[in-house]
């Protein structure tokens, strides 16, 4: 993304401007794309994206980690329709 915005640009882009033009933090910025799992605030990546000309999926990748417990629901088995076919 900032890749695109320099070509743009014609020019190479620094943390510091982005910092600046977007009104955050530089070791934020430094975070963000430096530290795989940084907490970033929302507001944050809507300033970068908007100031990069993006949407969230280019700037941001989900990466799973392969040792989290899974969230997912098990399936339910499914219903007969009867209503005493499940013993209840």
């Amino acid at each position: 993304m900032v890749a695109d915005r320099e070509f743009q640009a014609g020019r190479r882009i620094t943390i510091r401007e982005i910092a600046d033009e977007t009104d955050t933090n530089r070791s934020t910025l430094s975070k963000m794309a430096n530290e795989r799992g940084a907490v970033i605030r929302t507001d944050v990546i809507d300033r970068v994206c908007n100031y990069l000309g993006c949407s969230i999926d280019e700037l941001v990748e989900h990466i799973a980690d392969p040792g989290a417990p899974s969230f997912r629901k098990p399936a339910r088995a499914e219903s007969s329709g009867d209503p005493g076919a499940d013993g209840g």
